[in-house]
């Protein structure tokens, strides 16, 4: 996972937001084939996302589901010491 971790973050540095995790199309465009290939290896984009602390925006489908998004915007909130909403 070490090597990993030091490639999606170069990654990250060059091309992507720092505490972002960059989805597959991301990965594709700048041709990090190899990157999806160890991301599904470690099991899956949102696994190592949690690994790597890094903000997930998941799948469409993902903020379909009321709860995901619920979820997601505590945590952002929590992050940027937002409060209570």
């Amino acid at each position: 996972f070490k090597v990993l971790r030091a490639e999606l973050t170069g990654f990250i540095n060059a091309h992507g937001y720092p505490g972002l995790m960059p989805n597959a199309s991301d990965l594709r465009k700048h041709q990090r084939h190899d990157l999806i290939y160890a991301i599904e290896k470690h099991g899956g984009f949102s696994r190592v996302a949690r690994e790597l602390h890094c903000f997930w925006h998941g799948p469409y489908s993902f903020w379909k589901d009321r709860e995901n998004f619920s979820r997601r915007l505590r945590s952002y909130m929590e992050m940027h010491k937002c409060g209570k909403y």
